[in-house]
C-alpha cells in the first residue's frame, strides 16, 4: 500500500485561472466608485431601449427607484432615476423628457447635464434618446427646454 502525502491540494493551471478572474471580478466591483456603478447600469439599460416603447415599458426599463452608491468607506448617497424630468404640452402633444446619469465624468458628487442622457416621450410613447436628438427635437417642435437641476454652487468661505 502507498501512503498518500497529506498536504495542500494543488489547483489545476484552469482552475487556478478561474479563481483569480472570480476573485479579481469581486474586488474591481467592490473597489469602483458607487458613480461607476450607477452610470455603467444606466448605460446598458439604454441598449434594451426600442423606439415605440410605452412610457411605462421606459420607465420599467430604466428603473425609478433610487440607486445608492457609495462615497467612501462609510458614506454612501442616493442618486434619484430619472434623475431629472421635465414635461410640456406643445399643439396638444404631451411631450416628457427623462434624464438618466450615464456618463459621469467627475465624482465629485454633483451630476451635471452633461453626465446624463436625455430619453424623450411625446404621448407617452419614447421617440428618442440622446444629447443630438433631443437638440434636434426641441429645434424642430420650438420647444423650450428646462433641463436638468443646476449644480449647487460651492459655498463660499466668509
Amino acid at each position: 500500500m502507498v501512503a498518500r502525502a497529506h498536504g495542500p491540494r494543488r489547483l489545476s493551471s484552469g482552475r487556478r485561472h478561474a479563481v483569480t478572474c472570480m476573485f479579481s471580478a469581486v474586488a474591481l466591483a467592490a473597489c469602483a466608485s458607487g458613480f461607476e456603478s450607477v452610470q455603467s447600469e444606466n448605460r446598458a439599460k439604454l441598449y434594451l431601449l426600442e423606439r415605440g416603447q410605452t412610457r411605462e415599458q421606459v420607465l420599467e426599463e430604466m428603473g425609478t427607484e433610487p440607486q445608492e452608491y457609495r462615497k467612501g468607506v462609510l458614506s454612501s448617497g442616493v442618486v434619484q432615476n430619472p434623475y431629472a424630468s421635465e414635461s410640456h404640452v406643445v399643439d396638444g402633444e404631451k411631450i416628457e423628457v427623462f434624464y438618466y446619469a450615464t456618463h459621469i465624468a467627475n465624482t465629485d458628487g454633483v451630476i451635471t447635464s452633461d453626465e446624463l442622457t436625455p430619453l424623450v416621450l411625446v404621448d407617452d410613447v419614447l421617440v428618442g434618446w440622446g444629447w443630438q436628438y433631443l437638440g434636434a427635437f426641441a429645434e424642430e417642435y420650438d420647444l423650450r427646454l428646462e433641463g436638468p437641476p443646476s449644480p449647487p454652487l460651492p459655498s463660499s468661505g466668509s
